[in-house]
Formats: structure tokens, C-alpha cells, sequence
């Protein structure tokens, strides 16, 4: 009897070794392990975030290991939810488009507040990143329906506990019993998203502890359900619904999820970043300014609908805001730019952009699949008749349109504003040089220790 698909990705992220992982992967992963890190030091900024730093204090105490960007050391699990908040908080994570997946940043979390408290070698962590990666982006290319529950939280769980399984030695039913675990913990609904709260950076936060809290009681000798991703209640069944289980082996060993991810250039649901970008070009590049702008369309698969088609309005929050695509793109042209800065209360009250919304509005095309993001095609209409329109494929970031070296050190720059401008620079060159280093390291704590620190 051939063995399912889900044995198969199993028995992969069980018998994969680092010397299995090609070299050009592992180079991709630095890529956007240094990404995640650097956004994940952006979002301990956040005013917001410092809520959940706050109530994370209720979850115990113990000083084992170090959120990103943070003084005080913590209990495992806190650190894992602490990390994961900074690093979705600002919607700023990398994600693999396919999957629709922000795949890291629960891997990432999870692992290096885990690994800090067990001494993990760097080797092992970059190899931990790319299993547990490959696991969160094969549940959501196997998914073929619209996604029901926020997939970065539900997809990462799942892939940062396959990955601390495996790390930690667990083989047979052992493995299942964590992954097993961690699905009994699976939560959170698009609601969130629907409604543009900080909810969705805490389902982030909270898988990456529920990871960790999998596999302490597997450990501990609990064992939990085994067929949980193609069961008759697994995974795919109740998360996602419409599925194609091929999807989860595809390719595997041949293709790496970690090295077809794509860099978010906008601090911004993905969604918005076509538009944008275009945007930049044919009208802020161009000198256009707002007074001569009549309106805006976008005609684009109904996922970006979904995702950001929502209304800008008086009073909304900077999370709501980061998924509305006519605020998104009024800030663009009114401010030329778009960044962190984007989103202060000043900048979401200005009446000028508010008012505007209106004169953004987003068509559905025939796009059947429900999880694309493309093609889409963006029509300005100048208020002398003029009309720019331009066809979205490609989006900036993706792996087809990477961001060179340059780039990735501007947007890493961008993250750090938190640091005095003059050391933005070498700051970002101290962490490149740790990340480069990450085979040699004996113990991931070196890398977290040698990140900048600047909140409690």
C-alpha cells in the first residue's frame, strides 16, 4: 500500500538532515530569517505591542529566554508568543504567496525561544526554520478553498510543532503525539481579520506558545490524536475544507517552501502591495499629485477583496488600517511614501485621506482560484480625462521580482527606527554578519543575544 501524503511530508521532515538541504536554500533561508528578525525587532516598537508584553506577564514567570528586541528574559512559551506578536504585529512578515501563508513567523518564534532554553546549535535551527517551514506552506497549497481560519496562526502551529518534534529527537508515535497535540490547540478564525483587530497578532503569538506547550507535554509522556491533517476531523477536513491532499508532497526535496517566499516591501496586508507599487510608479514617481486625481479602481481576484477592500473611516485602528486598501494607497500618493510612520493616529486621522477613500474602489474578476493573488489591473482616472491603467502579475518581493541586497538592507534599515539613525546601518550589518554565521554558532542564544534590545 503506498503511503498517504501526509506520511510522506512526515517522514521527510523526520529524515531530512542538514546536509540534505541544499546549499542555495540554506542561503534563502538566511535571507528571510534575517527578514523576520528585523521585522520581529519593528513590532517590539509598537505601541501595541507592549499590551501584549504586558499581559504576557500572567502567563508564569522564569527568565529562560529573550523575545525579540527585549531586556528581560522569560518563560519559553511567553517568549514564543512575545516573538511572534513583534513579528506579525505590523503585518511587515514575509509569506509565501501559494500557500497564503506567513510562514515564518511561528516557525521563528517558536524555535528561538525553545532553542535558547535547550542550547540548539545554529546548524539545527537553520534546518529546524526550513522543515517547519516546508510543513506550514504545504497545508495551504494543499488548501483549495477560501480560507476559513487565519492560516499564518493554524498552518504555522502545525509547522513549528512538526519542527520542534523533529528537533527534539521524537520518532513514531512520539512525533504524532506533538504534532497531535499542537492540532488539539489549533484556533482562530478570519473573524479577526474581517474586522482588522490585533486578534490576528495574537493568534500568531499564541501558536507559537501552543507550539512550544505541544511539545513540553509530549515530553512529559501525553500523547494525542495521530491522523490529524487527512483524518475524517484532521486538519484539511475541518480548517480548510476543499483540499487537494497531493499538494502536501508535490515536488518535496526537490522544491523548498523557504526559498520560494516573498519579501513585503510595505509594512501592509500583502494583498495591498500590487497596487501600491504601481501606485509609486505611474502616479507619486510621476509628480501626480492628488488634487488631479478623480478616482481609482482595481479589478483583482476576489481574495484581495477579501483581504483589503475594506472602507478607511475616522477612529480606525492602525491594524485596520495597515488592511485597508483605499487608505493604503491615498497615504501612497499623499505622502509619496509609504512606512511604519504611516500609521500614527496623526497620519489616521488626517482628514484630507479619509476623505478620499471613497474615490478607491475594488472590482472581483473572473480569477477562479481562491487563493490567487493575481492578475490584476489598475485603472487612475485623471480629472482631465486622462486614464492610466496597468496589468499587476509579478508583485514585488515575490520570487519571480526578489529584492536585491540592497533592498532587503534598506527595508531591514526601515525596521530599525527604534535605534538612532547614525547605527541603523552597522546594526543591521552586525545582524547579517550573525545570520551568515549561523552554521558555526553552537548555541542559537549568540544570535538573540547579539540583537538589539530596547524595550522591557
Amino acid at each position: 500500500m503506498n503511503a498517504r501524503p501526509i506520511d510522506q511530508l512526515n517522514d521527510f521532515v523526520l529524515s531530512t538532515g542538514a546536509a540534505d538541504v541544499p546549499s542555495s536554500v540554506k542561503e534563502m533561508a538566511k535571507v528571510f530569517l534575517l527578514d523576520t528578525l528585523t521585522v520581529g525587532l519593528s513590532g517590539a516598537a509598537e505601541p501595541i505591542a507592549q499590551n501584549a508584553r504586558d499581559a504576557s506577564v500572567n502567563f508564569g514567570h522564569g527568565e529562560i529566554a529573550r523575545p525579540l528586541g527585549c531586556r528581560v528574559k522569560r518563560p519559553v512559551g511567553t517568549a514564543a508568543f512575545i516573538s511572534a506578536f513583534h513579528i506579525h504585529c505590523q503585518e511587515w512578515d514575509c509569506v509565501h504567496e501559494p500557500a497564503v501563508v506567513h510562514a515564518m513567523s511561528v516557525v521563528t518564534a517558536a524555535l528561538a525561544a525553545w532553542g535558547q532554553r535547550v542550547s540548539l546549535s545554529g546548524e539545527d535551527f537553520l534546518l529546524g526554520l526550513t522543515l517547519g517551514v516546508e510543513y506550514a506552506a504545504r497545508l495551504g497549497m494543499a488548501s483549495e478553498g477560501e480560507m476559513q481560519f487565519f492560516r499564518p496562526a493554524t498552518a504555522g502551529l502545525m509547522g513549528a510543532a512538526a519542527s520542534l518534534a523533529r528537533l527534539s529527537g521524537a520518532q513514531g508515535d512520539e512525533y504524532k503525539d506533538r504534532v497531535g497535540l499542537a492540532f488539539s490547540q489549533v484556533s482562530g478564525s478570519m473573524q479577526s481579520h474581517l474586522e482588522g483587530g490585533a486578534a490576528m497578532a495574537l493568534q500568531v503569538g499564541l501558536a507559537a506558545r501552543s507550539a512550544v506547550t505541544a511539545n513540553d507535554f509530549g515530553a512529559a509522556g501525553f500523547t494525542g490524536p495521530h491522523d490529524v491533517i487527512e483524518g475524517p476531523f484532521g486538519f484539511l477536513r475541518l480548517i480548510e475544507k476543499a483540499y487537494d491532499a497531493n499538494q502536501l508532497t508535490a515536488g518535496l526535496g526537490h522544491t523548498f517552501a523557504i526559498a520560494q517566499l516573498s519579501h513585503k516591501p510595505y509594512p501592509s496586508g500583502r494583498a495591498s502591495h500590487g497596487a501600491l507599487e504601481v501606485l509609486k510608479n505611474i502616479v507619486v514617481d510621476a509628480g501626480i499629485p492628488p488634487s488631479q486625481i478623480a478616482s481609482i479602481s482595481l479589478s483583482a481576484p476576489r481574495l484581495i477583496h477579501r483581504l483589503v477592500s475594506r472602507p478607511s473611516h475616522p477612529g480606525m485602528s492602525t491594524n485596520y488600517a495597515r488592511l485597508s486598501l483605499p487608505y493604503l494607497a491615498w497615504r501612497l500618493i499623499f505622502d509619496g511614501e509609504l512606512s511604519g510612520e504611516s500609521f500614527t493616529q496623526a497620519k489616521l486621522s488626517e482628514s484630507d485621506v479619509l476623505a478620499r477613500g471613497g474615490d478607491f474602489s475594488l472590482i472581483v474578476n473572473e480569477v477562479n482560484d481562491p487563493n490567487a493573488l493575481g492578475p490584476q489591473a489598475i485603472e487612475v482616472h485623471l480629472r482631465d480625462g486622462q486614464v492610466l491603467k496597468q496589468v499587476i502579475t509579478d508583485m514585488l518581493g515575490s520570487p519571480l521580482r526578489p529584492l536585491n541586497q540592497g533592498q532587503q538592507r534598506e527595508k531591514a534599515e526601515a525596521c530599525l527606527l527604534a535605534l538612532d539613525p547614525e547605527t541603523r546601518a552597522s546594526a543591521v550589518r552586525d545582524i547579517e554578519a550573525q545570520v551568515q554565521n549561523l552554521e558555526a554558532m553552537e548555541d542559537i542564544s549568540t544570535l538573540i543575544e547579539a540583537l538589539p534590545q530596547f524595550t522591557d
